[in-house]
């Protein structure tokens, strides 16, 4: 049979049908930080800051601090005043790269120059305390009121603290407390744990014992372990609040996980006398040994105890000796009246009875009655446990 055109046109048609591939799906789009990469590859250093920020914070790639610090490096290099607050926060304070803290200062300072204000309030710290630079607290003072009037309101805070004492600034309690408030207002805990003293003292302020309460609370709550710290002594002793030793607890925890030193003590303290929890002083060592590691030199005096007695610890009188000393050293109050009684009864140490009166009379200058009773008649001394 003869095929005509337009047979053999349908033919071919149908052959195409027949053989044409599936329709492929369309790849996906690449991920951002692949684009930002590609980007700080050909010279874009806002890509290279951006790129650094994801592999700080684990975005879209595996989190990688050496990695993204090496990325805010090049950024810096190639005038990203952001990228360079960067560095300098880690160059300060020695977080994945060598501490440098005057190098940390002359970055602050050029990305502050450059318009950044979180780099103006980090330069405010460091003319403030004196780290990396001379000390001026005139110049640090006049940094904190440019960052938080440009919208950085941690730097409220500590200009709020320089209007309070007059230290770099001209003394006005009104206008401390107004700015304390505005840090508080913008979560900054810091100004609401200050506002809460303020009210809890009367100072610049009515006295206002619920204020306290709402203010230490708010702060507890963004996570301000000091906070935490008093707003469980206040519920421990019923000062400012009622009473409620259960409800202590949790802040005390809260406040020794985030190294607050004062609480771990109280909370061992609670544990060695089962207050409000059940006795246990195993426990009630572990934190007074975290504690006194932590420099919170009374709780040394308190582990010196258990060391002594072996109530909670193995019995071990030389340690408890070395803790005595430390809390002594310290200038904690008993503490260098019971190292005199010590060195007088050979406890822990060899006996001394001269230096033990040696101590006796240095504490008396301190005002400590019992270690001049025993400085006067050392003798007295042998009959006191």
């Amino acid at each position: 049979m003869k095929t005509t055109p337009v047979v053999f046109l349908v033919i071919l048609l149908l052959a195409g049908c027949a053989s044409a591939p599936e329709a492929q799906p369309e790849p996906p789009p690449p991920l951002q930080t692949e684009v930002w990469q590609m980007q700080c590859d050909a010279g874009d250093m806002q890509a290279c800051t951006q790129l650094g920020a994801a592999y700080y914070e684990g975005h879209e790639v595996n989190q990688d601090t050496q990695r993204a610090l090496q990325l805010f490096e090049q950024a810096c290099t190639g005038d990203v005043p952001q990228a360079c607050l960067v560095i300098g926060l880690a160059k300060f304070h020695g977080e994945g790269m060598q501490q440098d803290t005057r190098r940390a200062v002359q970055l602050f300072e050029s990305a502050c120059e450059a318009g950044v204000a979180p780099a103006c309030h980090q330069l405010g710290n460091a003319f403030y305390t004196g780290e990396g630079i001379e000390q001026d607290r005139a110049r640090g003072a006049q940094l904190f009121e440019r960052a938080c009037l440009n919208l950085v309101p941690a730097a409220c805070d500590p200009l709020a603290m320089a209007f309070l004492t007059g230290d770099g600034m001209a003394q006005d309690t009104h206008r401390a407390m107004q700015l304390f408030d505005q840090a508080c207002q913008s979560d900054v805990p810091q100004g609401c744990f200050h506002l809460a003293q303020a009210y809890s003292q009367g100072h610049g302020v009515v006295q206002n014992a619920s204020r306290y309460t709402q203010l230490i609370d708010k702060a507890c709550k963004l996570d301000y372990a000091e906070a935490c710290y008093y707003l469980g002594v206040a519920y421990f002793t019923g000062q400012d609040v009622g009473e409620d030793v259960e409800r202590a607890t949790p802040l005390f925890e809260k406040a020794c996980e985030a190294s607050n030193a004062p609480a771990c003590h109280m909370l061992g303290s609670m544990y060695y006398e089962g207050k409000g929890v059940r006795q246990d002083r195993t426990r009630a060592a572990r934190f007074f040994d975290k504690s006194c590691q932590a420099q919170h030199h009374p709780a040394c005096l308190s582990l010196s105890v258990v060391y002594y007695t072996g109530e909670g610890v193995a019995l071990d009188p030389q340690r408890g000796f070395t803790y005595l000393e430390q809390a002594c050293q310290a200038a904690v109050p008993t503490a260098c009246l019971s190292l005199g009684m010590a060195y007088f009864h050979g406890e822990g140490v060899t006996e001394d009875k001269k230096h033990a009166v040696q101590i006796f009379k240095e504490t008396c200058k301190s005002g400590d009655k019992e270690a001049c009773k025993f400085a006067k008649k050392p003798k007295l001394a042998e009959l006191a446990p």
